[in-house]
């Protein structure tokens, strides 16, 4: 796949080296060409967990999937319902657009009830970034009550900071006692208003960074309350790779109805907070059918 200045490749469960890595593997940056912009032994937009309250699991990785490209910068991967292990027919396109855009579009329709006894479902994507600048997240929202740009995984007693980052005003998800709830927990100080968030990447690489400064990294939605942003990764804060990663979740799905939703990652040299808000407000403005704030798209 190749589009201005992106150019990689998308697998499914079974074309990438390592298997289960569903997504890019390789993703380059002209601005950065020998270095990938995920980590090899992983890659990125890799669809990697269900999560219900009762257990995440890496089932997406293993469940069957099928890959159809559409040369020259777009791919289809679909999971179908038949080998599911939830029970989900789900489906992901990746488009490459000029000049440093992935565009990211989303459904998914539940056909078994039990799959959410707790009343909701989400998906689980996961981004393992290579060369981070540092590996926090940065978005506009609330922090302790006070509204504006904030950071998430900064370094507490020498280690990153990582959980779940959901909208403001959104109530905590319930989950099973005595299960991996790692994926559901809400940071109790944090929250975001605006539904995107960027990290910084060494572009050109350590030990050798571009001289134009470093690549920023956005993912901005077409909706609020179903996503959660999501960071994960190793308490070495020497580490250079960070899991910037995302959910979307809908509450009381039904059986037989597709949910979804789009997605927007913006790769590009680094400018102010600004340059990415505008970016964000610019796609927002352009989407068709229209965003609707806090809504779904279906």
């Amino acid at each position: 796949m190749e589009a201005g200045n992106l150019f990689g490749w998308v697998h499914d469960n079974r074309t990438n080296a390592r298997d289960g890595y569903n997504g890019f593997n390789p993703l380059f940056h002209r601005d950065s060409p020998t270095r990938t912009i995920f980590d090899n032994s992983c890659g990125g937009v890799n669809f990697e967990h269900v999560v219900n309250g009762t257990g995440s699991a890496f089932t997406p990785r293993v469940d069957p999937a099928t890959i159809t490209a559409e040369p020259p910068s777009a791919a289809l991967v679909h999971w179908p319902a038949e080998g599911s292990s939830w029970g989900l027919d789900c489906t992901m396109r990746y488009a490459l657009r000029a000049p440093n855009y992935i565009d990211l579009s989303f459904s998914m329709i539940p056909t078994k009830a039990d799959a959410f006894p707790l009343g909701y479902l989400g998906t689980f994507w996961a981004c393992y970034t290579f060369d981070d600048q540092d590996r926090a997240l940065h978005f506009y929202g609330v922090r302790d009550g006070v509204e504006g740009w904030t950071t998430f995984g900064e370094l507490v007693q020498d280690k990153a900071k990582k959980g779940n980052v959901a909208y403001h005003g959104m109530p905590p998800l319930p989950f099973r006692e005595g299960v991996n709830n790692q994926d559901v927990i809400e940071d109790k100080e944090k929250t975001f208003l605006q539904p995107f968030y960027y990290g910084l990447l060494e572009a050109g690489g350590n030990p050798q960074p571009s001289k134009k400064g470093p690549l920023v990294f956005v993912v901005m939605f077409d909706q609020c309350e179903t996503i959660r942003f999501s960071l994960n990764h190793g308490d070495d804060p020497k580490d250079k790779m960070a899991a910037w990663d995302w959910q979307y979740l809908v509450r009381n799905p039904v059986v037989g109805q597709r949910y979804g939703y789009r997605a927007r990652i913006v790769l590009k040299p680094f400018v102010s907070q600004e340059d990415v808000m505008k970016e964000y407000i610019d796609w927002r403005d352009s989407l068709s059918p229209p965003y609707v704030p806090g809504g779904s798209s279906k």
